[in-house]
């Protein structure tokens, strides 16, 4: 810490500052005198936009999380030393694992390689350029950027670029009061077409990956039986069909007190084959809605999700909860379901019940 630089106690944490980051607060003394000249307290106040990811309240939404790409380690801090191999194979089972280790000892190391085996197109909706200005960051911090720019060059994570697209960086806090490099890509993300989602049966799996599990995997039935299940199901029928505009589509949804499912089919000769699907866990908070609000929070969902395909065109929405039918006909007293079926009026639809068990894919997908 320089001589310019200040801690101050924030709600309970301590903050660096640089005095730049700083204005001048001036608080007035509490006096009973009747004087003609005030009497002044001088401290000072942070005055700075900072990114604290690890206070940040989203009320389950990561807003920055996923869009943010940290800068990777240039040291590494693991290696092949660090693989620990399960005490209950036996002694030529961890002969195996160890010369497969050492076949790709190149790859266990949290520093990133590079591959060439293939190139990735980002797709937009927009031939226009995003462009944003780099964000103001201190002088103090102007160090520390280059730093981080040159490593990533050294590195050969990035390159020197006369693009004219441009996202700006951000200096993000963590608890330890380092600095983490990262890149706003929310611009560039707001017109990008994403490709498809993992796949939920996937779910265990993807688990594991997620921030805060321990680097040595507990490798337990479910993952095996999920992967084993993955492989399956990419390999057997129903295979999803390409999409034909000429035949009406044909959505399935379902909700269940964990989940929304649903399924976008279209009929070829006498079979109903699917196009694709979609599902999705519930929040916390609507997993308090009622059974017809869920129903229906699954209808808007999957009409969204589905809206490169049905939006300007007549589709069939089938459904095994009755009383959804009546959105269209009757008035409605819930201010929930009124919100979600004004949703649904730009679109042009006709609800069709069917029995439960003809639901069952969409059915099978809200419960996974």
């Amino acid at each position: 810490m320089g001589d310019l630089d200040y801690r101050i106690d924030m709600r309970g944490k301590i903050k660096m500052f640089h005095v730049n980051m700083l204005k001048l607060y001036v608080e007035l003394e509490p006096t009973n005198m009747c004087i003609s000249a005030q009497v002044h307290k001088v401290s000072f106040v942070a005055k700075v936009s900072v990114i604290d990811l690890e206070t940040e309240e989203t009320d389950g939404v990561d807003n920055y999380g996923s869009e943010l790409i940290e800068t990777p380690a240039a040291v590494a801090n693991e290696t092949l030393r660090d693989v620990h191999i399960n005490d209950a194979f036996k002694t030529n089972e961890i002969v195996k694992v160890q010369c497969l280790l050492d076949q790709f000892s190149h790859v266990l190391s949290d520093i990133p390689g590079r591959t060439n085996v293939l190139q990735h197109d980002i797709k937009l909706t927009s031939d226009d350029p995003v462009r944003f200005k780099p964000y103001p960051i201190p002088y103090a911090m102007l160090e520390t950027v280059n730093k981080e720019v040159d490593k990533m060059i050294e590195m050969d994570i990035i390159e020197r670029s006369d693009s004219p697209y441009s996202s700006p960086f951000v200096i993000v806090k963590k608890k330890d009061q380092s600095n983490r490099f990262c890149i706003d890509f929310r611009g560039l993300n707001s017109i990008t077409i994403f490709d498809a989602e993992t796949i939920d049966i996937a779910s265990p799996l993807t688990d594991l990956t997620i921030k805060g599990q321990p680097n040595q995997v507990s490798w337990e039935d479910i993952h095996e039986k999920a992967f084993s299940s993955l492989k399956n199901a990419l390999v057997q029928a129903p295979v999803l069909k390409l999409s034909n505009f000429s035949p009406v589509f044909i959505l399935q949804t379902d909700a269940t007190d964990k989940g929304m499912g649903a399924i976008l089919l279209q009929d070829e000769g006498n079979i109903r084959l699917p196009v694709s699907y979609a599902n999705r866990k519930l929040k916390a908070s609507e997993r308090n809605y009622s059974t017809i609000e869920k129903e229906c929070l699954a209808i808007v969902w999957t009409i969204s999700k589905f809206q490169r395909y049905l939006y300007g065109k007549q589709f069939i929405l089938e459904t095994d909860h009755r009383p959804l039918i009546y959105l269209q006909k009757s008035k409605i007293a819930n201010a929930r379901l009124m919100r979600l079926s004004l949703l649904l009026q730009p679109y042009r639809f006709r609800f069709v019940a069917i029995k439960g068990k003809d639901t069952i894919g969409a059915n099978f997908l809200s419960r996974i």
